[in-house]
């Protein structure tokens, strides 16, 4: 506690020394406190504001004479009541905000469209009571306080800020004997009558006036230590025995950058040596420093880099600058400085940053010298668990303006929308926070940043896109968000549509090639008889062709057969012969070995399957249908049919089948009976028949 005590009393000490230092040497120094005013032309209502409430999420929510205003950090949203009267109070209460005007009470709830929807009450609920706007006001009050009519009164700490109607605001000490600060027009205020009070967070508070709102930052860790109007224009900067020298266009200065001391001319032998002592630090490019391959994207725009330490360093660029650490090869950043926000402009030529130690960085801006004291900075956003969001989605056409649920992943819009207007926005109310965007279909850079969450598109072609937002604070960056906006094509490029244009293409077609067709149909009806007769024919002759040939092979093989047996037959009638005159001179293992042989190879069953093959081929399946019709013919009599249907002389089929003539004429008779022939009937003629 003892220590933010310190911390906040910091600007405040600064701030006194400066009004005394001003009044003895009138070099007029900036106190560390830093003023944002919003006007009518920020949040389009009307000037006069009552009220402010402020929910834990960080959303500010302000009573007006137009209605009731609402703030996420980036964004306003106006609503009016139905009446149409002015918001006089307002308060947030567990996720509901209530609001008294001129003649009703009501309370507002979201909806799935990002927008709040008012309900109104007969008369408010006791958890909802608005609070007196002076309660917890010290009985202790100056004269010079009390005669400038107390308005509104809050609490930072150990600061009491007290809100006047006719002379600002004043910022007292812990017992309220004491005026630290105060500040009127003079001093930036948009207004003299304050309205209302409200307490960001310990750094910061809000206030409604008469005319506009301000948010008053108090800030320890940035001072200007003095101006260009007074000094000069800063040139080089050098730090020797904890005193701070500068060469400017006009002299050399000295001061101890921590003091309330004014800049001092000093002589040019005095600040020479340490000018020329003061090295140890140059500046580098960025590239010099990690690189000409730039991983970071936000390293891109960043030219100069200014040691702090081993792995410390300040890079700048544009109007920007970034306190990085390096950690695993990779830079880190720790803080980011927008100086746009604070109205500065770092120097183009010359060094831009000097550091005096670790904590205490000297910033050379065109308006002045800025002391940065990096142990004061605030803490880290990513500790704060605070939200970066799309808020509201509108897009406007020729039928008006069309709200979308901003939740949603991936938005539709008609193909011939006007404007497209999207709003991200967060809690973090930082002045030195703004937004950038880009669609990386259209462009693949990021856009130039932005105080507002505000994002218009104009009539994108179809096509479906990927927008991308990211935001930066000096308190560290938010989470980049992305949202897919699909463009649909219009009526006539649909998929319904192209359907269509092919049925009526498909119609005119059928119609015109109808006549064609009808008058070519004879024609191609006589053409296709002829052309299957053709067809038929030379199929026939293609069939009695390989009819033909399988029967030639069928005789072939039955001629191969055929002698293939007689041989077996004589070899066996010789071996017989050689058999009675050798007698028992002729081995009988050698003759029963020979027979054995000689049999098995004229009783051979793959000869037949090959036989019964090639029969079956010739003759349309006969084996298979004469086995259905007799299915009691045995496989003996099944080739002696085969071999009647050849026509083959009965000594053939004796020879062929290893048996004896009369043994063929037994088998003939008996084949007879089994298909049930009648003795007027030819066997032959039957089978060549069958």
């Amino acid at each position: 506690m003892y220590i933010m005590r310190m911390l906040l009393f910091f600007p405040v000490i600064s701030y006194i020394t400066t009004l005394t230092m001003y009044a003895a040497v009138d070099i007029p120094l900036v106190p560390p406190v830093h003023l944002k005013k919003y006007g009518i032309h920020d949040y389009n209502a009307a000037s006069q504001n009552w009220d402010l409430s402020i929910s834990p999420e960080g959303i500010l929510y302000v009573g007006n004479n137009s209605g009731f205003l609402t703030f996420d950090g980036n964004n306003w949203m106006n609503y009016e009541l139905p009446d149409r009267s002015a918001v006089l109070r307002v308060k947030w209460v567990n996720d509901t905000v209530y609001t008294q005007s001129e003649t009703s009470a009501g309370y507002w709830l979201p909806n799935g469209m990002g927008r709040l929807d008012y309900h109104p009450l007969d008369s408010l609920p006791a958890h909802a009571g608005f609070a007196d706007p002076l309660e917890g006001l010290p009985p202790t009050l100056s004269e010079e306080i009390q005669q400038q009519k107390p308005s509104a009164f809050a609490t930072i700490d150990s600061m009491h800020i007290i809100g006047t109607l006719a002379h600002g605001i004043y910022v007292t000490n812990e017992k309220a004997d004491r005026i630290l600060l105060h500040f009127s027009t003079l001093m930036g205020l948009p207004n003299n009558i304050v309205h209302a009070l409200c307490v960001q967070d310990s750094f910061s508070v809000w206030a409604a006036f008469d005319d506009g709102l301000a948010k008053i930052y108090f800030l320890p860790a940035f001072r200007l230590l003095g101006t260009r109007n007074h000094i000069g224009m800063l040139q080089d900067v050098a730090v020797h025995e904890d005193m701070l020298y500068i060469r400017t266009n006009t002299n050399y200065y000295k001061r101890k950058p921590a003091s309330g001391d004014a800049f001092t001319p000093v002589t040019e032998q005095e600040a020479l040596p340490c000018f020329s002592s003061d090295r140890q630090k140059e500046e580098r490019s960025v590239s010099d420093l990690i690189g000409d391959s730039i991983e970071d994207p936000e390293l891109l725009y960043m030219e100069r880099a200014y040691p702090i330490s081993a792995r410390r360093y300040w890079l700048t660029g544009k109007n920007e600058a970034l306190l990085v650490a390096e950690e695993a090869n990779r830079m880190r950043i720790s803080y980011r400085i927008l100086f746009d926000n604070y109205n500065l402009n770092l120097v183009r030529k010359g060094k831009q940053i000097v550091s005096f130690n670790d904590s205490l960085h000297i910033v050379s801006t065109i308006q002045g010298v800025l002391l940065i004291n990096t142990n004061l900075l605030p803490e880290a956003l990513s500790n704060k668990g605070l939200p970066f969001r799309f808020t509201r989605i509108q897009y406007k056409d020729s039928k008006g303006v069309h709200a979308l649920n901003p939740r949603s992943e991936k938005i539709y819009l008609p193909h011939d929308f006007h404007e497209l207007t999207i709003y991200a926005g967060s809690s973090v109310f930082d002045p030195n926070s703004q937004i950038s965007y880009k669609i990386a279909d259209v462009s693949p850079d990021w856009s130039d940043w932005q105080n507002d969450g505000k994002i218009t598109l104009l009539q994108l072609p179809e096509h479906e896109y990927k927008l991308s937002v990211r935001k930066h604070t000096g308190q560290g960056d938010f989470p980049e968000i992305t949202m897919h906006i699909h463009v649909c094509p219009p009526w006539y490029k649909t998929f319904w549509a192209y359907l269509c244009y092919a049925l009526l293409l498909g119609s005119l077609t059928g119609i015109n090639t109808y006549s064609y067709l009808k008058k070519q149909k004879r024609k191609e009806a006589y053409l296709l008889s002829v052309e299957r007769q053709k067809m038929q024919q030379l199929k026939n002759e293609m069939l009695e062709a390989e009819l033909e040939n399988k029967k030639n092979e069928l005789i072939k093989q039955t001629s191969i057969f055929t002698r293939k047996g007689m041989i077996m037959n004589t070899l066996l009638e010789e071996l017989e012969r050689q058999k009675k005159i050798l007698g028992e001179r002729y081995p009988s293992t050698l003759y029963i070995r020979m027979r054995s042989l000689m049999e098995k190879v004229l009783n051979d069953h793959g000869d037949w399957i090959a036989f019964e093959a090639y029969f079956n081929s010739a003759h349309q399946n006969f084996t298979e249908r004469f086995r259905q019709q007799y299915a009691d013919i045995t496989t003996g009599d099944l080739r002696i049919c085969c071999l009647l249907r050849m026509n083959l002389s009965t000594k053939e089929i004796a020879s062929i089948l290893n048996v004896s003539v009369r043994a063929v004429e037994l088998r003939r008779y008996r084949l007879r009976k089994r298909i049930g022939l009648d003795s007027d009937t030819n066997l032959v003629d039957f089978l060549m028949n069958f």
